[in-house]
């Protein structure tokens, strides 16, 4: 049975969530000014034939996609945050058990034990998020 993460892994995974948060605010602040200012309409312009067009399609798509994983990791470490403030961080949300110290040093915004979450991912392989 796992036990309870100590005061002093708590602090430190707090400090790694809060740093990361604040490398990934920096990261979608920099992507979209990146895309503001090279919008697909400008990258269209420059092209010459439909494989050029393709490809500037791509850039785009690759952009959003981009910044879409980083607003979902961005909400994932929050998420993480307030549980921390609410007490329940460490805690699985399936079975009510500690997680593992190592998951979560491994994982910091981890939300189910070991065996909760390998469940999980059996009963919910496949299944897309879409955030858009």
């Amino acid at each position: 049975m796992a036990k309870a993460l100590t005061g002093q892994q708590m602090m430190k995974l707090k400090q790694r969530l809060q740093e990361r948060n604040g490398e990934l605010r920096a990261k979608i602040q920099q992507e979209l000014m990146r895309s503001d200012n090279e919008t697909f309409a400008e990258l269209a312009g420059r092209v010459h034939d439909e494989g050029d067009a393709s490809v500037a399609d791509l850039l785009t798509d690759i952009r959003i996609a981009t910044v879409d994983n980083l607003v979902r990791e961005a909400k994932d470490i929050e998420g993480a945050l307030k549980r921390m403030e609410e007490g329940v961080y460490g805690i699985c949300e399936e079975c009510g058990g500690y997680i593992e110290p190592e998951r979560l040093m491994a994982h910091a915004t981890a939300r189910r034990c070991f065996n909760c979450q390998t469940q999980y991912e059996k009963t919910h392989a496949g299944e897309q998020r879409f955030s858009l």
